[in-house]
């Protein structure tokens, strides 16, 4: 546990030790003024009458006030003087004296020093806005510790023996927990009081730069297309295609061409990596349209050719008498 400073609370106004033993008893007279008068509340300077735990809110609103400006709201020459002021004259307000307040914790501390008691917040009311204004304060970033009253100690045969009562205990658990909360909101040249332990500094986020580059991956099936700039038709490579650009930079026109397919043009955008697999294709061949033109021709008829006239053999004079063989269908013909 680290060491630091505390504040602790010494004087609780009428409190008084005791000792029994020695005979010292202290009665409270009837109607009498009891109190600091810098502390007192209006009630308590008429006499103590109708006296309730709002007198404990006004008596912590004047203490918070000294502690945020120095100086409490009234003072005089004489007890008096204090008297009239606390019954009658309103406190001058928190930010002529003290700048700095947050404009919450001078509204609160004025609600503590209303002249009625019906018109002040009850201790839990405080307690709840000092809650919400200790959430909200970022001066040091310390953590706020509410201190809870001890408990309540057996009650004992004699009541003299007891340093305080119930409710002291209470206030100065609450003051002490006022202390740790308006250090927080004071300005940074002013010394810091606080049981808060030291906070652990907040680490600023990383952020996650994106790559400079891309990458592009452009593949083709089948394989082996020319990647072409469409602007100039400058090749570029061929798929499958591996390369890296600036990120952000002007999106890339290219050209995809392979013989006996059909030719397809991409746009690649440089925002973020590119990875695609493009399927080309295939035109029909020369030979099938030849082959389809072939078969749309009308068909050709071929010339009727005559057979050969068989020659005419002319007589020859031989002897006669003598019968011949024709040549021809080997019928004898006698001349």
């Amino acid at each position: 546990m680290q060491a630091g400073e505390r504040t602790k609370i010494l004087d609780f106004g009428i409190a008084k030790v005791v000792d029994p033993e020695a005979g010292e008893v202290m009665k409270t007279t009837t109607g009498a003024i009891v109190g600091t008068p810098i502390y007192m509340s209006p009630e308590q300077c008429r006499g103590g009458i109708a006296v309730t735990d709002r007198t404990d809110v006004y008596s912590l609103g004047i203490i918070l006030y000294q502690m945020l400006s120095g100086s409490p709201p009234f003072s005089g020459t004489g007890a008096g003087d204090l008297i009239a002021q606390h019954i009658v004259d309103p406190p001058k307000p928190l930010h002529e004296v003290a700048p700095h307040i947050a404009t919450e914790v001078e509204a609160l501390v004025h609600k503590m020093l209303a002249k009625k008691p019906e018109d002040r917040p009850s201790m839990k009311q405080i307690l709840g806005e000092l809650e919400q204004l200790g959430l909200g304060s970022t001066g040091t970033g310390a953590q706020v510790v509410i201190v809870q009253p001890p408990p309540q100690p057996p009650a004992l045969r004699s009541p003299l023996p007891m340093v305080a009562t119930v409710g002291a205990l209470v206030f100065a658990g609450l003051t002490a927990f006022v202390v740790t909360l308006l250090v927080q909101k004071s300005p940074p040249a002013l010394p810091v009081h606080s049981t808060a332990a030291a906070a652990v500094p907040e680490r600023p986020a990383k952020t996650i730069e994106p790559p400079a580059k891309v990458q592009i991956a452009l593949r083709s099936e089948p394989a082996g297309a020319q990647v072409l700039q469409v602007s100039d038709q400058s090749l570029l490579g061929k798929t499958p295609w591996l390369v890296e650009r600036s990120r952000g930079g002007p999106p890339i026109k290219v050209l995809l061409r392979l013989s006996g397919h059909a030719e397809q043009t991409l746009v690649i955008e440089l925002g973020d990596n590119y990875d695609r697999t493009v399927q080309l294709a295939p035109t029909p061949s020369a030979a099938a349209v030849d082959k389809t033109n072939e078969s749309v021709k009308p068909p050709t008829t071929k010339p009727i050719t005559k057979p050969p006239a068989k020659p005419v053999q002319r007589a020859v004079n031989k002897p006669a008498g003598k019968p011949r063989q024709d040549p021809v269908d080997d019928i004898p013909v006698v001349r």
